[in-house]
C-alpha cells in the first residue's frame, strides 16, 4: 500500500486531504511542523510527500532537501499560497516533481500524485532492470570462465581444484567444496578455502539417513526449511553463523553429488542468488561425469594395455627362457650320462656352452627386474657430478664383453662440462649399446663412439656398420619387447628391453635418446644429458 506524508500547517486541510488520500486507498500520516514530519521521514518509507512551502518552524524547500536526503526516491509535490517563480525554481531544483498553488482541487491533487507515483515505479523498475542486468551480466561472464576453467582438463582432481578455486575467487567465497556419490556413501573429493576446515571424508548413507539431501533437485540456502536441521546435510556445515548455498550436483536427475559454497557473514546469499548456483551446479555436474567417463575409459584402455603387455611379455620372456634353458639342460644331460667319456676339449667346449648361456639367462632376468623398477619408480639412483669422457675412458673395455674391445674406436671432444647423472646406470645405457652395435654389425667392423657439446647438453653416439634400421622404426625401436624384424627372421636373440630400458633411465636423468641413419652403413643411436650450469 502507497504511504504518503502530508505537511501543513492548516489543520483544516490536512483533515480535508487525509480523508479524501485515505479514500482512494493511500496510508496517510499528517503532520503540522516540519521537525514532526522530518523525523518520521527518517524512520518511515514514504512513497510520496505534499509539502507547504511555509511552515513555523522550517521552510517547506529546506524540508524537500532533509527529507530526499534520506529519501531520494520519494515523489515530493510542493503546495503554496503565495505562488512565486523563485518558489518554484528552487523546489524544482531540489528534486520536487511538482508545484501546485492553494487552492488546490481533489481531483487535480490525486492526479498529479498518481502520475508522479507511476513515473516513480518506471524509475524503480528501470532501475532494477538495470541492476539485474548487470547481476546476471557479472554471472554470465563468472560462468563462461568457471566453464572454461572447466573444460581445460578431463583429469578429476586439476579439473575440481582448479573450478572450486575459480569459485571461491569471483564469489568471494570462504571455501567451497563438493562430495561426490561413490555406492552406499558420499565421499570429499574436492575443497578449497581460506583455511581447513573440519570435515568428514565420507559420510556412510543408510536407511533414511539421506534426508533432504535424497530429495535435492534444486540449489537451496541452508536456512530454508530445517535443512540446518537435517542430520546428513548438518554435517556438510562447518560453521553454524556461516551462510551456505546447498548445490546438488545432478545429471538427469541422477545425483552425483553435491556442491557447498560458504560465506562467512550471515545472510551472504539470497534467493536471487539460485539460479546462479543451479547453472553452476549442471556445468560442474556435466564436467565431473565428463571427468569420470574419461577416467573410465583410460582404465579399461589401461587394462587392455597392460593385458597385451601381459601377453607380449609371456610370449617373449617364455621364448627366450626355453632356448638357453634346453641348451643347458641337453648339454647337462650329456655330460652326466655315465656311458658316455668325454675327452677334455669337448666338455670344456661344453662346460663353456652352459656358462654363456647361464649368463644369457641371467642377463634376461636382470633386464626384466630392471625394467620393473624404473616403471614403478623404485629404482634408486645415485646421482653425482661426472665427466663423460672419463667415464668411458676408464669403462671401455668393459661395454661389450664377449666381444673384442679393440672394435671400439672413441672419437671424445675435449674438454666437455660435467653432467648430474648415475654412473653406474650411464654405463648400462652405453653397454646396452654397444653391445647392440656388436651384434648387428659384421664380426670384425668398428663400432664408433663419439660425445660432443651443444649449449645445453652434451651428446653420446654410438654408431655401428651393419645392417641399419628403416626410418619407420626409429621410434618403435624403444617400445618394450619390440623387435625390427619377426622372430622367425632373427638370427640374433634378444628380448627387446634394451632400449626401452635405456629410454627410463635418461627419462629419470631428464635425457633424451634416438636414432639417426648416417650416411653408408649402419645406425647411430645418441642420447643427451643436460649440462651442469655454473652458479653465476
Amino acid at each position: 500500500m502507497t504511504s504518503i506524508i502530508l505537511v501543513d500547517d492548516d489543520r483544516v486541510f490536512l483533515g480535508v486531504a487525509r480523508s479524501i488520500l485515505s479514500i482512494k486507498g493511500y496510508t496517510v500520516d499528517t503532520f503540522s511542523t516540519a521537525g514532526e514530519a522530518l523525523k518520521s521521514a527518517v524512520n518511515g518509507d514514504y512513497q510520496c510527500g505534499v509539502l507547504d512551502i511555509s511552515l513555523p518552524d522550517m521552510k517547506g524547500t529546506e524540508l524537500l532537501s532533509k527529507i530526499m536526503a534520506v529519501n531520494p526516491d520519494m515523489i515530493a509535490i510542493m503546495l503554496t499560497g503565495y505562488s512565486t517563480k523563485e518558489n518554484a525554481i528552487d523546489s524544482l531544483n531540489r528534486g520536487a516533481f511538482a508545484f501546485l498553488e492553494k487552492p488546490v482541487a481533489p481531483d487535480v491533487l490525486l492526479s498529479v500524485i498518481q502520475r508522479g507515483l507511476e513515473k516513480q515505479n518506471l524509475v524503480l523498475e528501470n532501475r532494477r532492470l538495470v541492476t539485474e542486468l548487470t547481476q546476471r551480466s557479472r554471472e554470465t561472464g563468472i560462468l563462461l570462465a568457471i566453464a572454461q576453467v572447466l573444460s581445460q582438463s578431463l583429469d578429476f582432481k586439476v579439473m575440481m581444484n582448479s573450478a572450486l578455486a575459480h569459485i571461491n575467487s569471483y564469489l568471494g567465497l570462504e571455501a567451497s567444496y563438493t562430495y561426490l556419490c561413490e555406492k552406499d556413501e558420499i565421499v570429499l573429493q574436492g575443497y578449497f578455502g581460506k583455511k581447513i576446515c573440519p570435515l568428514p571424508s565420507s559420510i556412510h548413507l543408510n536407511g533414511n539417513s539421506h534426508g533432504k539431501f535424497k530429495d535435492l533437485q534444486e540449489a537451496h540456502l541452508s536456512s530454508d526449511d530445517g535443512y540446518r536441521d537435517d542430520p546428513l546435510i548438518s554435517r556438510l556445515l562447518t560453521d553454524q553463523s556461516h551462510s551456505y548455498v546447498l548445490v546438488p550436483l545432478n545429471i538427469a536427475r541422477e545425483k552425483i553429488g553435491i556442491l557447498v559454497a560458504q560465506a562467512e557473514r550471515s545472510h551472504a546469499f539470497t534467493r536471487d542468488n539460485l539460479p546462479f548456483f543451479n547453472t553452476l551446479g549442471q556445468e560442474m555436474a556435466m564436467a565431473i561425469r565428463n571427468s569420470q567417463l574419461y577416467e573410465e575409459a583410460s582404465s579399461a584402455r589401461a587394462l587392455r594395455e597392460l593385458e597385451n603387455l601381459r601377453s607380449d611379455l609371456l610370449a617373449n620372456v617364455s621364448h627366450e627362457l626355453r632356448t638357453p634353458l634346453a641348451v643347458i639342460k641337453g648339454y647337462a644331460e650329456t655330460i652326466l650320462q655315465k656311458d658316455v667319456t668325454f675327452d677334455e676339449g669337448t666338455l670344456v667346449d661344453a662346460l663353456q656352452t652352459i656358462d654363456k648361456e647361464t649368463d644369457r639367462l641371467n642377463q634376461l632376468i636382470e633386464d626384466i627386474l630392471l625394467m620393473s623398477r624404473l616403471q614403478s619408480g623404485t629404482l634408486s639412483m645415485r646421482f653425482k657430478n661426472i665427466d663423460i669422457n672419463t667415464l668411458l675412458r676408464e669403462n671401455l673395455r668393459r661395454l661389450i664383453p664377449n666381444h673384442s674391445a679393440d672394435r671400439l674406436k672413441t672419437y671424445l671432444q675435449e674438454p666437455l662440462p660435467p653432467v648430474t647423472a648415475d654412473p653406474v646406470r650411464i654405463l648400462e645405457v652405453l653397454s646396452n649399446l654397444a653391445g647392440n652395435a656388436a651384434k648387428f654389425s659384421p664380426p670384425e667392423a668398428d663400432i664408433d663412439i663419439s660425445t660432443r657439446l651443444t649449449p645445453e647438453n652434451v651428446i653420446v653416439s654410438v654408431r655401428d656398420y651393419g645392417i641399419g634400421i628403416p626410418l619407420e622404426f626409429h621410434e618403435k625401436v624403444f617400445e618394450r619387447f619390440f623387435q625390427v624384424y619377426p622372430q622367425s627372421q632373427r638370427k640374433i636373440q634378444g628380448t627387446g628391453l634394451g632400449l626401452s630400458i635405456c629410454r627410463s633411465i635418461l627419462d629419470v636423468h631428464h635425457g633424451q635418446i634416438w636414432v639417426e641413419n648416417p650416411q653408408g652403413k649402419g645406425t647411430v643411436f645418441c642420447f643427451s644429458l643436460p649440462v651442469l650450469k655454473s652458479k653465476e
